[in-house]
């Protein structure tokens, strides 16, 4: 017999038990409402009610769809396939951090979608709807019939993300980027109305640079029991020795720590790995990577600083109204608000300005900066979605 349904007035993290294909929801305090969340999310994953949920379990194949009707989802594991589509409602949010190794539906946006781990499609991967979608480090992947941004879509690249596809992307909608080493692999046609950022330009066979002998898709890291723990993701590889990791304290000066063999000459995606066990409380990151001719390129640099990120927090996240909790151990830290196209909020002000911008704000995706007095800086992304 399938579990019952159970009303949940507050925070819900859905996790595993020992009872084989379930998973199940428990509360987690410090958030309103009283929707309905699904226990067993085999059959799919409604969140409603102005509910706040974090599936963080790593799932198998998922059959149904993950429907944010009103509230916050948010998906730390990983789901093998996701026989589904995605669906957000214009005031909600949907924060993807694991991976989906193959999407079989659409996506439909209409509010906030926030990517730091990647979306396969084995056949085509279509976005629609008048939201924000922004890959922040993440990818969007197409192994068969190739991405498609429908009219009145955005796609947001920050961060190094990147659009993969075999067979194009179409782009109908708005592609916009952040200057950070983000690309699109395997050409865009946007002869339907679409505009592409300069950074990526709009070309109708390949957007990136044809002579590189290899195309990153992703470079992001996370610290782990005081190691550093860098994870980069190649599209396909021409003539590539490897990967020099480099490492700098002051983002000028930088030391070879390692290096890690490449695959030569692929046309199929690659997963690389690097731990740094010498990592202390922050340091930036790139790769070289060097082919067999020694012609090389430098990725986008990372900077880690788990020091700061202890030392700050901020909540709540997403933020719907009512007060702003800030946290910082520096006396003297100062903060900056912007949006995903860079408009200035506030600019190096002191921490208790912040509430009185952020309450302010209208809904959407934003990027608050601290920085403490050794200059050190640490970027989170804060949602507003105020109802």
């Amino acid at each position: 017999m399938m579990p019952p349904k159970k009303l949940i007035p507050k925070w819900i993290v859905i996790i595993s038990i020992l009872i084989p294909n379930y998973l199940f929801a428990t509360v987690i305090p410090q958030c309103g409402g009283g929707g309905n969340v699904e226990d067993n999310v085999e059959d799919g994953v409604e969140i409603d009610g102005g509910e706040c949920g974090e599936l963080s379990a790593n799932i198998g194949t998922l059959s149904g769809n993950v429907e944010v009707k009103d509230g916050q989802l948010t998906i730390d594991g990983d789901i093998t396939t996701l026989s589904g589509n995605i669906t957000i409602c214009s005031s909600c949010t949907l924060t993807i951090n694991g991976d989906i190794g193959n999407i079989t539906g659409s996506i439909t946006n209409e509010g906030t979608l926030l990517i730091t781990g990647s979306l396969t499609a084995a056949g085509k991967l279509e976005v629609k709807g008048g939201g924000s979608t922004t890959l922040d480090g993440g990818s969007f992947e197409s192994t068969g019939d190739g991405v498609v941004i429908e009219s009145g879509a955005t796609v947001n690249l920050e961060n190094g993300s990147s659009i993969t596809t075999s067979s194009g992307t179409e782009n109908n909608g708005t592609i916009n980027s952040d200057n950070s080493g983000n690309s699109i692999n395997g050409g865009v046609d946007s002869s339907g109305g679409g505009t592409v950022d300069p950074d990526l330009g709009d070309c109708s066979s390949d957007c990136g640079d044809a002579s590189l002998p290899v195309e990153l898709v992703s470079f992001k890291g996370e610290v782990t029991n005081f190691t550093a723990n860098l994870q980069w993701r190649t599209a396909t590889e021409l003539n590539n020795q490897g990967f020099e990791i480099q490492k700098s304290l002051d983002g000028e000066s930088y030391e070879v720590i390692g290096f890690i063999s490449g695959n030569g000459t692929s046309s199929q995606p690659h997963s690389y790995s690097f731990k740094d066990p010498s990592f202390n409380s922050f340091a930036y990151y790139r790769l070289r990577q060097i082919d067999f001719d020694g012609r090389f390129e430098y990725s986008p640099t990372i900077f880690m600083n788990e020091e700061l990120k202890n030392q700050i927090r901020l909540g709540p996240n997403p933020y719907n109204g009512g007060q702003l909790n800030i946290y910082s151990s520096f006396p003297n830290t100062t903060v900056s608000v912007f949006d995903l196209n860079g408009k200035v909020y506030l600019l190096e002000a002191d921490v208790l300005r912040l509430e009185q911008v952020v309450v302010n704000l209208e809904n959407g995706l934003y990027h608050v900066q601290f920085t403490n007095p050794s200059r050190n800086q640490f970027k989170m992304k804060l949602v507003v979605n105020k109802p």
